[in-house]
């Protein structure tokens, strides 16, 4: 986690200043900025996860800039901070997307706290983007060479599983079963899946 970098965006130098060496000794990676126009222009260039924005800046204040970086990259993940929050801004800011809202003045443990959930939250998606990456791609192999038939039912997975089955073997394969139940779709599958994939599916009423 703590290879993500974060951007710190603090107009008032003592607090940021802070916030950053609080960071550091945490071995976070910190890049800062006194102003929202050169933090844009850094964030343009590279997305980073974690943004600490600070509400009230000029010209662009904490939400200006929230609402610019999540156009930019809607994962990087917000956390405000203030010694004007109000619940509005609170409600806004959340609204727009931040991950948290940290009234000033804080300590640097509840700091460090809130970095660390936000960090493990941004990990815990990684992650299920990565499950979920992975279940598309073993559901496409699954399902490749049965785009025609329609189903997902345990019954339907069973009929796939006897396809990759046979589909491989030299033998006659005999499909029975009623008029308009599939089994045109099943003997092209079978074909498509098998060693004469190449050559023409030629059907015989």
């Amino acid at each position: 986690m703590k290879n993500e970098e974060i951007i710190v965006v603090e107009d008032n130098d003592t607090m940021r200043l802070g916030i950053v060496e609080s960071l550091k000794r945490k071995g976070y990676k910190i890049i800062d900025f006194d102003n929202g126009n050169d933090a844009l222009k850094k964030f343009e260039i590279n997305p980073f996860s974690l943004a600490i924005l600070d509400l009230k800046m000029e010209p662009l204040d904490g939400i200006a800039i929230l609402a610019k970086m999540k156009n930019i990259n809607p994962f990087t993940e917000i956390l405000m901070i203030s010694a004007y929050g109000t619940v509005d801004d609170a409600v806004k800011a959340m609204k727009l997307g931040a991950a948290d809202f940290l009234t000033k003045p804080f300590s640097p443990d509840e700091l460090r706290i809130r970095v660390k959930n936000i960090l493990e939250k941004i990990e815990r998606n990684k992650k299920i983007e990565a499950l979920i990456e992975q279940n598309k791609l073993l559901s496409s192999e699954l399902f490749s060479g049965f785009e025609e038939i329609i189903g997902n039912s345990n019954a339907i997975r069973k009929v796939f599983e006897i396809i990759d089955q046979i589909a491989g073997k030299e033998s006659t394969v005999l499909i029975q079963g009623e008029s308009g139940t599939g089994k045109e779709l099943i003997a092209r599958a079978i074909h498509k899946k098998s060693k004469r994939a190449e050559n023409p599916f030629i059907k015989v009423n």
